[in-house]
């Protein structure tokens, strides 16, 4: 089988740019990536020849590489896409952020379960007992996942204050409340990296988490057998 001049001069060429640059420590696949795009705009769409681009490209791609990486990180090497990829997911944040989309805190949902709807509606309508005699009917992991449900909204709902004040004796209405302060500020921060995370944005954030702790530990006081999730705990340390 005989393969053009031109097409084998082709396939030479991005076959020494991959080891090349894979030798160099540079991720060798991307620059091929690069070098099929290039050639194909070049040769295709204004019509140079086959074997000029490629030789050109090829050559135009090492240069490249070997000067980025004499004034500064090669492109294509691991830290410089782990740092592309942070800027682009720190962009994405603000965006969302820009628009109002908030960051979901809850890992869990039972919107849709008989034991959520009925909380829900023992809640709206004030009724404490019955609110807490549910809770204190379910399992600790189920208990768990309505409450993360119920708090997984934008803001602080006002029965978790008219609870706390009409219950002061009630450990279930410490403990969702302590999660909604867990949650609330997350809200606050974000879910961006540190340096994304404005001064307000702090201040409220640790505000509300120590909010969030001394809630939680009336509720142990109030009942000692309250099982607190390892995330729960641990996100308002």
């Amino acid at each position: 089988m005989n393969i053009p001049v031109d097409i084998a001069v082709y396939l030479v060429v991005m076959a020494a740019l991959y080891f090349y640059t894979d030798k160099r420590d540079s991720n060798g696949f991307l620059w091929v990536v690069v070098y099929v795009v290039i050639h194909s705009v070049i040769h295709e769409v204004l019509g140079y020849d086959l074997i000029v681009s490629a030789v050109a490209i090829g050559v135009g791609l090492i240069l490249t590489l070997e000067i980025t990486r004499y004034y500064r990180d090669d492109p294509f090497s691991t830290p410089s896409l782990i740092r592309f990829l942070h800027r682009i997911l720190s962009a994405t944040n603000y965006l969302l952020l820009y628009i109002g989309v908030k960051p979901k805190t809850s890992f869990y949902s039972d919107k849709n379960s008989e034991s959520f709807t009925k909380l829900l509606s023992h809640l709206s309508n004030e009724k404490w007992d019955s609110a807490e005699a549910l809770l204190k009917a379910m399992s600790a992991d189920q208990r768990h996942r309505v409450i993360d449900t119920l708090v997984d909204e934008t803001g602080r709902s006002e029965y978790f204050d008219k609870w706390t004040l009409n219950k002061p004796g009630s450990a279930f209405a410490a403990l969702t409340s302590g999660y909604q302060y867990v949650h609330w500020a997350w809200e606050a921060r974000g879910s961006g990296t540190a340096d994304t995370v404005t001064n307000d944005g702090i201040e409220k954030f640790l505000v509300r988490l120590s909010l969030a702790r001394q809630a939680f530990l009336e509720s142990i006081e109030l009942d000692n057998d309250l099982v607190i999730p390892p995330e729960i705990s641990r996100g308002q340390k």
